[in-house]
């Protein structure tokens, strides 16, 4: 296959060797400098006359940065650049040379200016560049000028000087629309992150028979963006996901970027993905729904977490032990299939489920499926069950004093070990209290049921039907604490529910992912009366639901069967089953929500998502760079100094991180090995709505909170050294909130001085002092 030079958007320091290779290709040997072999074809062409290098001086100059260019030693390279500029100051490719080693991005841009200076002068000034114009890299002598040019569009480009790069990028091309320097793609990467569609369609134009990746999936990017979720646009990214079907999984972040970039690419290749991704992915991510259209259109469902190695019993042994006894607390635990979660009349296996107990709470301690269908041998239960105690579904981390189980293999294999940690072991016939939990479970689960059109059909019946006056019920849509896959889209599931509060029953339950709605609930209240799930049909006196919006639609219905409909604040039973249903359906690896943290209220998580979306439409990200630091001071807190980084330069993650220590950040932006373990920091990141804790979208959804766009939830956890991961507490979050508004502003201002902040918050106010870390 054909090979491509690409330039890449970040400055380059030096030149590795790549560590990806191509599938079915053996590794090559790292190739020499193209400035090299220019180098060398220079020579060539000065010795055989067909060039004249005219100023001496100049020839002697660009001879020594060649040599510059073959070295490895950077302290040796910057003394020959040196040298060449001492030699001759219109030697451009000198100050280029200088730039790549610059240590920061400012220092680049002036050396790459420099070097653009000098090349015009070396071609004799602007006026002279007609003479070239439309083939200018064709000529040998105007590569230097090129050279710093494109240098100096992406050290302003980094630096936040967006339009002034763009212009950089547009002459080039002006001046070689040949592009031998691949400016097009850059300056398709740059109206990408902008959101200059026309200027970008205009450009896809001018290249139309160009099918790399860039191009492709760049013209879906900005059919999505002008036109939204369309037949062409989507027409458009099946052809681009044709050509490449690597560059999907890296803008999912399904799979990271690798540290080094791949040196050259391969069209249709892994190496062109990676380089699409590196370049593009912010402009995709800045793009509201851009990602979760691409998500739904290829049917790319996330991928499956990582299998997570189960712990030894000694280990186990160890940590539970330490746990806190909880005296007079007996579980019990069993493992046996159930009709839990399977739909009625369905013809299938019944699942093996996992559960535990608490008699004295009445609360199930947890409950759960085996990964693999298979039956659990009693050692992979008693792991479970240990397991549980460090991380139960209800309350602390605890031992309880006594474990009850139904089978002898788990009295026989377990008393012994249990003993080690103080906890006693015995078996009951009957696990009363486990088959009281799960038989209110499976009830949950369904009957078959009367299709819509029957039931609206007897709707004229019902005014024959016998009525309890006295009995109550209640009758809610809610979602379910789940997330399921469908063709790559991942969906919640809600379940509309009709209990006998009187009778403490529940007699009609329908599951689907449509929209909640009143006629939803309207349908699901008819099968109650007509259909229920227990009992014969009936009317009830009373039907409680929880908004003046359900009440009003359902009145019609209700009133001339003398029905009372009310609207409560709470509903106390359906509020009970449906916090079963999410301690039950709630996955082990979801993030902790912070609506549930100890000393967090609503309004701090308010407070949060409303300064998560102000800093996310800010787009802080492109002001400042990756490694820049700032120094936040807080004398309210005892831990009263920390350190911002703004994250999203690359787009892999858009958030901010925020340090205790300098010395272990500057660790982290130089990637020390073991960094991680003394790593401490409070983390925003934002996701798709599957990714943050259900308890957290849905209190975001009923309130109303801010959220800006399908991928831009937001998320914080707290990192302890040895990376373990916590909800942050109600002062972290407050922090976090004041960080959020006040870092877009002062990333932005025009002069580097530390400044004050008095930050508006949930709680009031808190005074910040900024300062930029050199």
């Amino acid at each position: 296959m054909s090979k491509k030079k690409r330039k890449s958007r970040k400055k380059p320091v030096r030149r590795r060797k790549s560590k990806m290779q191509e599938s079915g290709e053996p590794a090559d040997l790292p190739m020499p400098d193209p400035r090299v072999m220019e180098g060398v074809l220079r020579q060539f062409l000065g010795d055989s006359g067909m060039i004249d290098e005219g100023d001496s001086a100049l020839a002697e100059a660009q001879n020594l940065v060649y040599q510059a260019y073959d070295v490895d030693d950077l302290e040796e390279r910057l003394e020959l650049a040196s040298d060449a500029i001492d030699i001759c100051p219109d030697c451009a490719d000198a100050f280029v040379c200088i730039a790549e080693i610059a240590p920061s991005p400012n220092e680049a841009a002036t050396m790459y200016r420099l070097g653009m200076e000098a090349g015009e002068r070396a071609l004799g000034g602007p006026e002279a560049f007609g003479e070239y114009e439309g083939h200018f890299w064709g000529i040998m002598e105007t590569r230097p000028y090129m050279r710093a040019r494109l240098g100096l569009a992406q050290c302003q480009w980094s630096v936040g000087q967006r339009e002034e790069a763009v212009d950089h990028c547009r002459e080039l091309l002006r001046l070689n629309p040949n592009d031998n320097q691949g400016v097009r793609y850059i300056l398709c990467s740059y109206y990408c992150d902008l959101g200059h569609h026309n200027e970008l369609q205009e450009l896809l134009g001018e290249y139309e028979d160009d099918g790399s990746a860039e191009w492709l999936f760049s013209q879906a990017f900005s059919a999505f963006c002008q036109e939204g979720d369309t037949d062409s646009s989507r027409r458009l990214l099946c052809e681009a996901h044709d050509t490449n079907p690597h560059v999907a999984k890296y803008l999912l972040g399904h799979e990271q970027l690798p540290v080094e970039m791949p040196e050259y690419v391969e069209r249709g290749g892994e190496s062109e993905a990676v380089g699409y991704a590196a370049n593009f992915l912010t402009g995709w991510r800045a793009a509201a729904g851009s990602v979760s259209w691409l998500r739904k259109t290829l049917k790319l469902a996330p991928p499956e977490p990582p299998h997570v190695r189960r712990p030894s019993w000694k280990f186990l042994k160890g940590s539970v032990s330490e746990l806190p006894l909880s005296e007079g607390e007996t579980w019990q635990v069993d493992l046996r299939r159930t009709t839990i979660g399977v739909p009625s009349g369905e013809d299938m296996e019944l699942p093996w489920t996992f559960i535990v107990t608490s008699a004295e709470t009445d609360d199930i301690v947890a409950l759960g499926t085996p990964e693999d269908d298979a039956k659990p041998s009693p050692n992979e239960v008693l792991l479970n069950l240990l397991a549980v105690m460090r991380s139960p579904q209800d309350g602390e981390p605890r031992r309880p004093e006594c474990i009850q189980v139904r089978l002898k293999t788990y009295l026989t294999q377990w008393q012994s070990k249990l003993k080690q940690i103080d906890v006693q072991c015995e078996r009951c016939e009957n696990l009363d209290h486990v088959d009281l939990m799960i038989d209110r479970l499976a009830s949950m689960g369904g009957s078959p049921r009367l299709a819509a059109e029957e039931l609206e059909s007897r709707i004229s019946g019902l005014d024959e039907l016998p009525q309890n006056l006295g009995e109550v019920w209640q009758a809610d849509i809610r979602k379910l604490s789940t997330w399921i896959e469908a063709e790559g889209e991942l969906l919640r599931p809600s379940t509309a529910l009709v209990t006998n509060r009187t009778d403490d029953l529940i007699i009609a339950q329908d599951v689907g992912i449509q929209e909640l709605s009143a006629d939803w609930l309207r349908q699901t209240l008819l099968a109650a009366m007509l259909n229920p799930m227990v009992g014969d049909p009936h009317l009830p006196g009373i039907v409680q639901v929880v908004s003046e919006h359900y009440r009003d639609e359902l009145i019609p219905l209700l009133d001339p069967l003398d029905i009372a409909c009310v609207a409560c604040d709470e509903l106390d039973q359906l509020d009970f089953i449906f916090g079963e249903m999410h301690r039950s359906m709630a996955e082990s690896d979801q993030p902790p929500a912070l609506i549930d943290v100890p000393g967090v209220t609503p309004s701090h998580v308010q407070g949060f998502f409303e300064a998560a979306a102000t800093y996310y439409e800010r787009t802080p990200w492109r002001d400042v760079a990756g490694d820049l630091a700032i120094q936040v001071r807080c004398a309210k807190f005892e831990t009263g100094t920390w350190y911002a980084v703004v994250m999203g330069q690359s787009g892999m993650t858009l958030g901010l991180a925020m340090y205790e220590d300098l010395d272990v950040l500057r660790a982290i932006i130089r990637e020390d090995e073991g960094v991680d373990r003394h790593h401490s920091a409070l983390s925003v990141m934002y996701g798709e709505p599957f990714e943050i804790a259900v308890r957290d979208l849905d209190a975001a959804e009923s309130n109303g909170w801010p959220v800006v766009g399908p991928e831009a939830y937001p998320m914080i956890l707290r990192v302890n050294p040895g990376m373990a991961v916590r909800p942050p507490l109600a002062w972290e979050l407050e922090l976090t909130e004041a960080c959020l508004r006040a870092l877009p502003v002062f990333v932005t201002r025009s002069t580097k001085t530390p400044a004050r902040m008095a930050v508006p918050v949930a709680t009031g106010e808190l005074n910040l002092e900024l300062e930029w870390v050199k």
